[in-house]
């Protein structure tokens, strides 16, 4: 338990117009949406430019990530969506994801929000996106050994109840089924709203210091 005054987190969907505040966050790149622009090494603001009119040409089709803001600061976010937006993930050799799946590819919590369950609060987001959007799983590639990957270390995947779906030295594919849905909308609605927030029309949630999230 930390002595640190807790504040109120807001969650919003991932915009275009959230580029440049995530520009020193895993999400700020284009590693996983344009690979072949990636490699070409463009310069930060270029990069920048590539995100934001990515965001803008597919967030109509597909929800594509949430941002968690502490007193107006993204402290935290997480992308995701359907797997033919990210050809990247061809490149993997523990790949590729399962049709029924949502894939999962950055998760980032900056350092000093780490060990208060945001990382899971974001996976929870994702998840219930995933159902919404009718996937029957969420999939990403994790990683062993080390935390340095785009969507985290495979331990606190396996914390959150992911099992291996396809085994690699260093980038294995994991997965978690979703609970079925009832078929309600109504019912996907309001389970969307309670994991979003505990006051559902400021979408607001209070930081929780007793997670021991990995990331």
């Amino acid at each position: 338990m930390t002595d640190e005054p807790q504040g109120l987190l807001q969650f919003s969907d991932l915009s275009a117009g959230d580029v440049a505040d995530l520009s020193s966050l895993c999400l700020g790149c284009v590693y996983w949406e344009l690979p072949e622009e990636f490699d070409r090494g463009p310069s930060a603001q270029e990069m920048r430019t590539l995100k934001e009119e990515w965001l803008v040409a597919h967030k109509r089709s597909a929800l594509l990530g949430k941002v968690a803001r502490k007193e107006g600061e993204i402290v935290g976010c997480v992308q995701f969506g359907p797997p033919e937006l990210y050809p990247q993930q061809s490149n993997y050799r523990s790949g590729p994801v399962s049709a029924d799946a949502m894939l999962l590819t950055c998760l980032f919590v900056r350092a000093e929000y780490r060990g208060r369950g945001l990382a899971r609060r974001l996976l929870s987001l994702a998840e219930a996106a995933a159902r919404q959007a009718g996937y029957y799983a969420i999939e990403t590639y994790a990683r062993r050994g080390s935390s340095d990957n785009p969507s985290g270390p495979i331990e606190l995947y396996q914390e959150c109840g992911f099992a291996l779906a396809r085994d690699d030295p260093e980038f294995p594919l994991v997965r978690k089924a979703l609970p079925a849905s009832n078929g309600s909308p109504e019912a996907v609605a309001d389970a969307w709203a309670r994991l979003q927030s505990v006051d559902c029309e400021k979408g607001v949630l209070p930081m929780d210091p007793h997670f021991t999230a990995a990331t």
